[in-house]
């Protein structure tokens, strides 16, 4: 605002203090003025007593009252300043509490009017808890000042506002006003500051707003959340304000405008415009651009996509520019750094890609800069050191940005919050950023920083507040008694070698409210001055070390952390006592014992117990669960699964009406289904899996838990026939029933499950999220389902799985024809049952399913042809029934082993009976016969080769994240390891300079676990029958080493972690390995080589067909191997590496190649590459924007993977050679 009219009012606030001292000090108030002001106190609700000076009894003068002004030539009260304002600082706690004790309540006597000199009102900030606007307001016609904003009220605009015909200042908004603005307001000619914005939008309107055309004078303008969509004129009328600087519609619903010439508009005096959260169009709108005395533009939280338009580049006074929460596409238009005036540049939550130029040293008046929450890559540039000026933020969070950070960053001295997190930066960030003194928040979380951080490093952060640094590879190296120089409020250095001992410096942390140091290596006991600085804590996580002892015997007085998370340690003894602030407490994973009535149960006179989510999951504790729920009424959240709990459920569980999962399965829990759940109607989740429960399902559970997506009663004694209820469940995405004595006929009405009836689903997955809204972390979400008779584990795609197991019952009776009609459902288990009659043959629409087992029932007639229709089935068991006929023939039966079929009078492929000229097979010798579990027989081989070829390259894309995919693929690896070993060594004996090879390299690994004991050429000369190593049965020479090791797939295993961590390879690899010329087949994966680069010499090992490795910088040692046929590289960094698809290109025999989530260097010359072989290709989580062309020569590519990624426009269509 530029008027002088505005800068005196600004000038008046300023000066308030000293207005109140010289207007007042010598001037004494008339009487029945002080009266009226103390009958406005009666009627006000103080709690902070602010007002306590209005009191005529201790000093007649109200002139000294606080907030009171009065006039120095007639004494009347002509200013009444009784606002109050929220802390400055969004974190300060303690300052907002006593912003919201201190405000005022109650109600504003109409005795106000009586002050008929008053010309300034201010109640802002206060709550009048939703009362109307006093209409008789409207009556103190004196009024130049009225601020109502921030206070509480609610309901219409009073049209009596419209007598305050003296108004120059009138602010209303952040109320819940609702109604029509009422026209009135247009008699307010002296008005130059208008803000009525809503706190709910749509609900304040405007028919029109020719109310505001003699409104000549007014410069400011704020409608925010008003509905315009009426009125048609919006913007002419706006526009012919004459002397209108700011103009807010933030969230407004605007009535398009369909003139986008500039030339029809007069806002000739417009230097700010706000047309946040419009949603206006989808392009930016054209009239805008025009604008050339525009200081500040906000377009941030639209629908605006394509380019950033060419046109902003005319507002070349632009100071702040906010375009965030958008989806523009494509690179940073290069004329964006050109903006020498821009003070604030927001173009986060976007799509822009690119890099960012160099040019963006050119913008040397930045005071802000936001780029997150985009696709940009490469690195920064060194002209970042120009922007000196650059103090209140510095964010590129959540993009793909490599690379060390330039050491210009020391040059941004006053800089304040910088945001580096999750991006692919390497190198060391504190030789940059070490001596940025200022920085309050620094965020450089989820990128691949490494090195050891000293205590120099950090000595000139003395102002920091925030440290985020989680999921890199930092090592702390401090002296045993550092004292860091910050004191801050939030540290997070999981992923951190902090250990062994517990970090002592944490105790001189006094203002600490937010600490994570989980899988931070330590290795000790909680001191016992730990509890002491988190007293008032808010977020406290240790998880994932080897913190041992009895956590009861380090604390002096109940924890009182709102959020604590002590998950997979080695704690022991009873459980802990809490305080009434816990919210959030995870103790899963330890070794707690005993009772959990003392934890529970000790809080009987408490008054309120706000614990939302309790987490006691694989721990040791035994007796009956207690019975004292009620004084836990909050919980959402209740983990007791992996425990040796006994008896029921008790009834107080019952009580818990907010309970949205519960998981108590893997105990010893008995008795029939726990009636207490009946009033637990918001569950969603219901594990009771892996007890002893008996009896029948109850009917009203299909009835009551309307809300469940997932029922697991596995493995009980549970009874009776499946409850038609179960149907009404329309939400259900799981339901486990398997491993019961379950009898009767599959419900004909499974077709009511919705959920599984929907092939697009949302899943709600708070009830997995085992972090608080602080913590940041991505939420766990965790199904087990049983896949032809083991457990699968499906992690953290929830939203995508939906199954339904019955297996291991005595069901009998047909499968339902309606089951057919879930074609959302991927997997369906019926397995070892009675199942009778045909497959239904429209079994064929259910074209979501994954997985398929019939298997072991007395199913009969043949295999509907419509079963080829499910190309996405990837796990087919029909063995052990009565089936006869031909196997259909499509593109996905013939691909499932022969054992997938036997026990059958089927024939044809993958079959090795031939059918008979009237399509019927032969006796089948196999039908009813089962494995004596002994020896390597032929179902075990075929079932092997099934597994591998229909999980493996089909289920694999579930599993996206690497870590997940090693724990599955790696046992089937193993397995198929060991039969080849028994098969292809039994009679070989080694050559003796290959022994002498073998043992070299031993000598140069760290082997803690003794796993290579057996090589030994002194205890057996035999290298070929040594642990890991296969011989040619034909030339004797080793030709594979299996040296890989494998984490425990129970995700709570501690004692099988601890053993995969002492059992990994450490040490060297030795030279003399390229001295075994036939080696074909090397996996070292899963050991720990300490960050050592991937041995050149690799690449002279020219008979390797199979090689799999986690990192790689580049791939020139890649270059001689001509007999690679499967690559995997998953999760290198390959941007530096400028010919790498020519490279890989270049093996002759590579058929399967696997870069997801690599860093890769664009590559556009299809016409150089050579992948003449190539059927699997996995370019998934590669961060890339566009499909690369390279990939449409590809033709004879059988398998292609490309989710998640950030593919975007039309869908290209690939030309594949499906004559293949």
């Amino acid at each position: 605002m530029n008027s002088s009219v505005l800068n005196l009012v600004c000038l008046a606030l300023l000066t308030f203090p000293i207005v109140i001292c010289k207007a007042s000090r010598d001037v004494v108030c008339i009487p029945s003025e002080s009266e009226t002001l103390v009958k406005l106190k009666d009627h006000l609700i103080d709690p902070s007593n602010r007002l306590s000076s209005w009191n005529a009894t201790a000093n007649t003068n109200c002139c000294e009252w606080l907030g009171v002004v009065c006039s120095n030539i007639t004494a009347h009260v002509v200013e009444l300043h009784l606002s109050i304002s929220p802390p400055s600082d969004e974190y300060d706690d303690v300052g907002y509490d006593a912003f919201v004790k201190s405000r005022f309540g109650g109600e504003i006597n109409p005795c106000l009017v009586d002050l008929k000199h008053l010309n300034y009102l201010d109640l802002s900030g206060n709550d009048f808890g939703g009362m109307q606007i006093p209409t008789f307001i409207g009556a103190m016609t004196s009024l130049t000042y009225l601020n109502l904003s921030h206070a509480g009220f609610n309901g219409k605009i009073p049209p009596q506002f419209g007598n305050l015909t003296s108004l120059l200042y009138l602010d209303l908004g952040s109320n819940a006003i609702s109604g029509e603005i009422p026209y009135q307001i247009g008699n307010l000619t002296n008005l130059v500051h208008l803000r009525l914005a809503s706190n709910f939008s749509g609900l304040l309107f405007a028919e029109n707003l020719r109310w505001l055309s003699g409104l000549s004078n007014l410069q400011y303008v704020d409608l925010e959340g008003a509905n315009l969509s009426k009125s048609f004129d919006w913007l002419q009328t706006l526009s012919a304000l004459p002397s209108l600087t700011d103009l807010h519609l933030a969230e407004c619903i605007l009535h398009p405008y369909d003139h986008d010439q500039p030339s029809l508009l007069n806002f000739s005096s417009l230097l700010t415009l706000d047309l946040s959260l419009t949603q206006y169009s989808s392009v930016v709108p054209k009239w805008i651009f025009g604008m050339r005395r525009l200081v500040s533009l906000q377009l941030s939280d639209n629908y605006f996509n394509g380019p950033i338009p060419d046109g902003l580049q005319n507002l070349t006074l632009l100071e702040n520019l906010a375009l965030h929460t958008n989806s523009f596409s494509s690179s940073l238009p290069d004329w964006i750094y050109s903006f020498r005036h821009l003070k604030f540049l927001d173009l986060a939550f976007n799509n822009l890609c690119g890099n960012i130029s160099d040019a963006l040293g050119n913008l040397t008046s930045l005071v802000e800069l936001d780029f997150s929450e985009n696709q940009i890559e490469g690195i920064i540039p060194t002209s970042l050191g120009n922007l000196c000026d650059i103090r209140e933020l510095l964010d590129f969070s959540v993009n793909s940005i490599h690379g060390a950070l330039p050491r210009s960053f020391g040059k941004l001295s006053s800089l304040r919050v910088l945001d580096l997190s999750n991006n692919q930066f390497n190198g060391n960030p504190f030789e940059s950023l070490g001596s940025l003194s200022k920085l309050s928040f620094l965020f450089i979380g989820h990128n691949r920083f490494q090195g050891a951080v000293k205590e120099d490093d950090l000595a000139n952060l003395t102002n920091l507040q925030k440290f985020h640094a989680r999921g890199n590879n930092f090592s702390l190296k401090v002296a045993p008694n550092w004292r860091p120089t910050f004191q801050v409020v939030e540290l997070i250095l999981s992923s951190w070698n902090l250990g062994p001992k517990f970090p002592s410096w944490i105790q001189s942390q006094k203002y600490l409210e937010y600490l994570e140091i989980s899988n931070a290596g330590i290795s000790d006991s909680i001191p016992t001055w730990f509890w002491e600085p988190f007293s008032q804590a808010h977020y406290l996580n240790l998880s994932g070390n080897n913190i041992h002892g009895e956590l009861a015997n380090t604390l002096k007085k109940p924890i009182s952390i709102e959020s604590l998370d002590l998950s997979s340690n080695h704690l022991h003894g009873k459980l802990p006592c809490l305080s009434t602030t816990v919210q959030w407490l995870d103790l899963s994973g330890n070794k707690f014992s005993g009772s959990m009535t003392d934890f529970l149960c000790n809080n009987l006179d408490s008054p309120k117990l706000s614990l939302e989510f309790l987490n006691l999951a694989s721990n040791n504790l035994s007796g009956e669960i207690p019975n004292c729920w009620t004084l836990w009424p909050a919980l959402k959240v209740i983990n007791l699964q992996s425990n040796h709990f006994v008896g029921n459920l008790p009834p107080s569980m019952g009580s818990l009406v907010w309970l949205e999962a519960l998981k108590v399965s893997n105990n010893t829990l008995s008795g029939e289904f726990p009636s207490s759940l009946k009033n637990n109607t918001m569950l969603i989740s219901l594990h009771l899996g892996k007890n002893r429960l008996t009896g029948i399902i109850p009917e009203w559970v299909g009835k009551r838990l309307l809300n469940l997506k997932i029922l697991c009663l596995h493995a009980n004694n549970f009874w009776g026939h499946i409850p038609n209820q179960i149907c009404e469940m329309s939400l259900l995405q799981v339901l486990d029933l398997a491993r019961n004595n379950l009898s009767g006929n599959i419900p004909n009405c499974f077709n009511h499950l919705n959920a599984m009836a929907l092939n697009n689903r949302i899943t709600d997955s708070f009830i997995y999220c085992q972090v608080i809204n602080l913590a940041g972390d991505a939420c766990v979400v965790s199904v087990l389902l049983w896949l032809k008779g083991r457990a699968d584990r499906y992690r953290n795609n929830l939203g995508l799985v939906t199954s339904i197991d019955l297996s291991n019952n005595k069901l009998s009776g047909e499968i339902p024809r309606e089951l057919t009609n879930l074609s959302g459902l991927y997997f369906l288990n019926l397995s070892h049952n009675q199942l009778s009659g045909h497959i239904p043959p429209s079994i064929g629409s259910m074209g979501s399913l994954l997985s398929i087992d019939f298997s072991r029932n007395q199913l009969s007639g043949e295999i509907p042809s419509s079963m080829t229709k499910l190309t996405f089935l990837s796990m087919l068991d029909l063995s052990y029934n009565h089936l006869k006929g031909e196997i259909p023939t499509g593109p996905q039966l013939q691909t499932f082993e022969a054992s997938n079929f036997i026990g059958n009078n089927l024939c044809g492929p993958p079959l090795p009976v031939n059918c008979s000229l009237n399509g019927q097979a032969p006796h089948d010798d196999h039908k009813g016969r089962e494995s004596d579990g002994h020896g390597v027989n032929g179902f075990f081989v075929s079932m092997i080769f099934g597994f591998v070829i229909g999980f493996w390259l089909v289920v694999a894309p579930l599993f996206i994240y690497r870590s997940y995919r090693f724990a599955y693929f790696r046992l089937v690896d193993n397995v198929w390891f060991k039969l080849r070993n028994v098969l292809a060594s039994r009679d070989a004996v080694c050559i003796p300079s290959e022994s002498e090879t073998l043992v070299k390299l031993k000598d140069n690994l760290i082997d803690p676990s003794n796993r290579l004991s057996s090589w030994n050429a002194t205890a057996n000369t035999n290298c070929c029958e040594w642990l890991g190593v296969v011989c040619s049965n034909i030339t004797v020479h080793v030709v594979e080493l299996h040296l890989s090791i494998t984490p425990p797939s129970d995700e709570y295993d501690d004692v099988g972690y601890d053993a995969f961590v002492k059992s990994r390879f450490g040490g060297e690899i030795n030279p003399s390995l390229v001295d075994l010329k036939h080696l074909n087949y090397l996996d070292l994966s899963g050991n720990d080589f300490g960050g050592m680069q991937i041995p050149t010499f690799i690449g002279a090992i020219t008979s390797l067909t199979y090689l799999e490795t986690v990192f790689a910088e580049n791939l020139d040692w890649l270059s001689g191997l001509s007999n690679l046929q499967y690559v995997d590289l998953g999760g290198a960094n390959l941007s530096q590496s400028f010919d790498w698809l020519q490279t890989l290109s270049a093996p002759p025999s590579l058929t399967e190649l696997h870069l997801s989530d690599c860093i890769l260097r664009p590559y556009d010359q299809p016409s150089l590459l050579n992948f003449s072989s190539l059927l699997t290709l996995d370019l998934s989580l590669t961060s890339s924007s566009v499909v690369p062309k390279w990939i449409f020569g590809l033709r004879i590519l059988v398998s292609l993977q490309l989710s998640s990624n950030r593919f975007q426009g039309l869908i290209l269509v690939l030309e594949i050679d499906t004559n293949f």
